[in-house]
């Protein structure tokens, strides 16, 4: 066995080497913000969907407790919402009425075009809407996607 190099076989040069190492960092580079952004959409989606999810959870709660059950969106301070047991139906949270969830939102997601009236979405013992339909949006402030949540005039939420 020789350690001899055969006539025509070559090896990587050190150029070669430093040429793929600096191709993989430029393809990195422009991967990982994108990576970024995807990842932000995808926690974007995921809050959009809990907040369906209590929505559909506050309808179901009312028709099972015969009571208004609500979703007081709180943007100001906390950007978040309450989903809460309204016995007395005067859209405030009063000493013992049932506090059922409360959600703080990422500090990449905001509440944004709420057109519930007094930023409350409720629903009645029958799974309809009291005080009327509405629309909440959240907004990635990283992005700029948003989802927004709709409510109809028989109950049904969706979510675009």
């Amino acid at each position: 066995m020789s350690n001899h190099i055969r006539k025509g076989e070559r090896g990587i040069t050190l150029i070669e080497i430093l040429l793929v190492i600096a191709l993989i960092g430029i393809l990195t580079a422009t991967a990982v913000p994108q990576f970024q952004a995807i990842s932000q959409n995808l926690n974007l989606r995921a809050v959009a969907r809990e907040l369906y999810g209590h929505f559909q959870q506050a309808k179901m709660e009312a028709i099972k407790r015969n009571a208004i059950v609500a979703i007081r969106f709180e943007s100001a301070a906390t950007d978040g919402y309450l989903l809460y047991v309204d016995r007395n139906a005067n859209g405030a949270v009063d000493h013992g009425e049932e506090v059922l969830t409360r959600v703080v939102l990422p500090n990449s997601v905001k509440l944004s075009d709420i057109s519930f009236a007094a930023n409350r979405a409720a629903f009645t013992a029958r799974g309809r809407p009291s005080g009327g339909t509405g629309r909440v949006t959240l907004r990635s402030l990283r992005t700029g996607k948003t989802y927004s949540l709709t409510t109809s005039v028989a109950g049904y939420v969706h979510l675009n």
